[in-house]
């Protein structure tokens, strides 16, 4: 009998220090945050709006850039007033990483920790390192001083930094205490000379604080600028981060089953082999989006959430940039022989197929789609069937919401 109560006693110590050692799935604390990516923000000491600049942001962008500083002020409106934990910003906080316009922001940001809220920031492919930094005037431009990841962390040293329990060495990744349970590792893949990809020292970072936080018992949540999974077959290269497939393992290995980021603008998300990635579409793109999650012992909640900008004329202007990645379209529509109300039912479904697949509502997309000619008008225009396959294949879903049942 005591044999067996002795034997009883080494199994129960032995499954504690099992759990101990973090062998086990994380319970997280309950927590609250805000995530936002690809702000572009530009600050106006650079910048006059005028011809040069409307010409640098390009046919192709969507970004509502003549309103980006009535964007950014609504939503740090915004997130005082739903008072989160922490708001954290996935990269690409500024448009084209002039040092003015990180002194700028952080000024704006620093409204949201002066009213009790955690900013937390890294940097994106247009925040450090950027030779198109430039100062815009007129019909002109001129090249000016873009920030390094030194000068980006001196810059947010108050928005993550100075409150980490862990900087790396080598790049701004750092892990932070979010609550008594949670922490957020926030991953730094635009290092100098580590473009979309972190060096194998800063991969050992990253494993010993995962390591660390297993086993003392943490919940951890993952975030960085560039891309874990392939969201769209179609852009691949410069958006899936290198090392891939060891930063799979690692999450899965230390139970991290949520990572955040953005870079490709979408409202998006992917999960395989119990990990999600979810990317939240860019600020500046209307409908302006952001998003809330609400982690709880039992699940992890994403909603996509909108911002109304009150500035006169923003709606119209807003649809207006959609539209305006359509104008490839319309350029390449002239060189064919379609009618002119063919083509203007081309660039309008193009128009609308953008504003609900950034948008993350291809539910509604769907319900819109309506025009059974337009499968052999698309045919007979030549347009490339890739890209309208890798559409065809989102009709019908919902990305700006997501449950996350934590086992």
């Amino acid at each position: 009998m005591k044999r067996r109560i002795l034997l009883v006693n080494l199994i129960l110590i032995f499954a504690s220090l099992i759990f101990a050692s973090g062998c086990g799935k994380r319970i997280p604390a309950k927590a609250d945050i805000i995530v936002v990516s690809d702000v572009h923000y530009i600050s106006p000491r650079i910048n006059d709006f005028g011809e040069m600049f409307e010409a640098s942001i390009g046919v192709r962008d969507g970004r509502a850039m003549d309103y980006i500083e009535e964007i950014t002020d609504t939503f740090i409106d915004q997130a005082i007033k739903e008072k989160p934990e922490a708001v954290v910003i996935t990269g690409d906080l500024t448009m084209n990483g002039a040092i003015e316009s990180h002194e700028d922001l952080a000024v704006k940001l620093k409204r949201i920790e002066d009213a009790g809220i955690s900013v937390l920031v890294l940097p994106g492919n247009h925040d450090v390192y950027c030779e198109n930094a430039a100062k815009f005037e007129g019909d002109s431009f001129t090249r000016i001083e873009s920030a390094t990841t030194e000068s980006f962390m001196e810059i947010y040293r108050d928005f993550g930094y100075s409150e980490a329990i862990s900087v790396d060495e080598k790049t701004a990744s750092y892990m932070y205490q979010l609550n008594d349970k949670t922490r957020i590792l926030m991953i730094d893949f635009n290092a100098r000379d580590q473009y979309n990809n972190v060096s194998m020292d800063t991969l050992r970072w990253i494993e010993k604080e995962l390591k660390q936080a297993r086993d003392e018992g943490m919940y951890v949540v993952a975030a960085g600028h560039q891309n874990l999974f392939v969201h769209n077959p179609l852009f691949t290269f410069g958006y899936v981060i290198g090392h891939d497939r060891d930063f799979k393992k690692l999450f899965k290995y230390y139970g991290v089953d949520l990572y955040l980021s953005g870079h490709m603008h979408i409202q998006h998300y992917v999960t395989e082999d119990g990990i999600t990635e979810i990317l939240t579409s860019a600020l500046p793109l209307y409908p302006n989006q952001y998003g809330r999650i609400y982690i709880t012992e039992e699940s992890i909640e994403y909603t996509g959430e909108t911002i109304k900008i009150a500035a006169d004329g923003y709606e119209e202007y807003g649809l207006e940039s959609i539209d305006r990645m359509s104008n490839p379209l319309r350029k390449s529509l002239e060189e064919t022989d379609l009618k002119d109300y063919e083509k203007e039912k081309l660039v309008d479904y193009f128009t609308l197929m953008n504003l609900y697949y950034y948008s993350g509502d291809m539910v509604t997309f769907k319900e819109k789609d309506t025009d059974e000619e337009m499968p052999e008008l698309l045919e007979k225009a030549g347009i490339n069937g890739k890209y309208i396959e890798s559409m065809e294949k989102e009709k019908g879903k919902d990305y700006r919401y997501l449950k996350i049942e934590l086992k």
